[in-house]
């Protein structure tokens, strides 16, 4: 399959600077000269005097995009400041979870351990550890966690076994909602959503960005092309100039559901990104001939041979499930006694270890598998 295309335009607001003064038109609506106009680089001329965008956008909001065509885009770099007025949550919650859910199950029955880990080491596969009985007990959650580490969300949903969203009954929910309906919340929390994926950027510096609209597709993107760096908008209308500050100086694609609706709209987006920031953004043509809704999770776990290449890839040893993880070890704790995690490294590490899985896989297993619960100071009862 064509993974992305080189489509490109020559064509943006003249927003130039320095020497160059704008040419701006008045606008009926406002009556104001605040008009600024779409230039083609490439003929060196304006084009239709109401294509263009109005200066006054909170008061007048006009803005005109021409018909693009496949052209090289000029646009010049510019860094919008954004102030950072919003909160974020504690980073202890990512330590506050559980492994067992139904999306991780699957996971590791479709693809085997070893793709388990890999996904679960980049994005943390958990579930929120409830301490009551909860509707949204089985969901799997989406951390939304931004450049600098700060947890800003997280998305909880629930799965089935074959990796389809549930969708009746109580299903989706926001870890910074419940928190507040736990009352373990400020109730005027502000949020300020990032990508899903985001806290990898500062990672990998050199892996060209896919960014698809589900954190689902993500994960599945990162075990079939684990050489590009795969994010999530985290719906259709989730890819905005807001998010997209994160991108400034990477080269991204874009991989939308497949419809036209969903194609035409992030074509739009890649525009408005390309105009905001120095990005070298394309929408890729993977899925440019089906309309009826899907997307590529749809396509790779529809696909036998890319299911098998992934498997392949990654292996399958057995040893390394979490759950035969948490069976070899367990007995190492008392039941119902508290443990740190250094308690549990130094348990841990002065077994003799030789033939069993890596020191890190363990503790995870042990802390999101097999514990009862975490109190406060981060001890884990077993």
């Amino acid at each position: 399959m064509t993974f992305l295309n080189q489509q490109k335009w020559s064509i943006s607001l003249d927003t130039r600077r320095g020497d160059h003064t704008p040419k701006k038109v008045i606008y009926p609506n406002c009556g104001k000269k605040k008009l600024v106009r779409y230039f083609n680089f490439e003929t060196n001329e304006y084009l239709q005097d109401d294509e263009g965008r109005c200066d006054r956008q909170e008061k007048c909001g006009y803005h005109k995009k021409p018909s693009f065509t496949n052209k090289d885009v000029t646009t010049v770099p510019k860094r919008l400041s954004v102030k950072e007025e919003f909160d974020v949550l504690d980073s202890q919650l990512l330590y506050q979870q559980k492994g067992e859910n139904q999306f991780a199950n699957s996971i590791l029955a479709k693809f085997g351990t070893e793709a388990y880990w890999h996904v679960h080491s980049l994005y943390y596969l958990n579930a929120y550890n409830f301490q009551f009985d909860h509707a949204m007990q089985d969901a799997v959650v989406f951390w939304q966690i931004d450049k600098q580490n700060r947890i800003r969300t997280a998305k909880l949903m629930r799965y089935d076994q074959q990796l389809k969203r549930v969708k009746s009954g109580y299903s989706t929910d926001w870890l910074h909602s419940i928190l507040k309906k736990e009352g373990k919340l400020n109730p005027n929390f502000r949020l300020k959503q990032c990508f899903f994926g985001e806290h990898l950027l500062n990672q990998y510096l050199d892996k060209t960005i896919a960014i698809v609209e589900s954190a689902k597709t993500a994960l599945l993107g990162e075990l079939w092309k684990p050489e590009y760096l795969w994010l999530s908008a985290e719906g259709l209308n989730g890819l905005t100039l807001e998010k997209a500050e994160a991108l400034i100086g990477r080269k991204v694609i874009l991989i939308p559901d497949f419809s036209d609706d969903s194609r035409k709209l992030w074509k739009e987006k890649a525009m408005d990104i390309q105009l905001k920031f120095q990005v070298d953004i394309q929408l890729s043509t993977i899925g440019e001939a089906i309309k009826d809704g899907s997307d590529l999770a749809d396509l790779i776990l529809n696909d036998k041979k890319v299911i098998n290449s992934i498997k392949k890839r990654f292996g399958n040893d057995l040893l390394l499930h979490p759950k035969n993880i948490v069976g070899l070890y367990r007995p190492l704790f008392e039941s119902g006694n508290p443990y740190s995690f250094m308690d549990i490294k130094n348990t841990v590490s002065g077994c003799n270890t030789g033939g069993y899985p890596m020191l890190d896989k363990v503790i995870i297993s042990l802390i999101e598998w097999g514990s009862k619960q975490i109190i406060n100071n981060n001890k884990i009862i077993f």
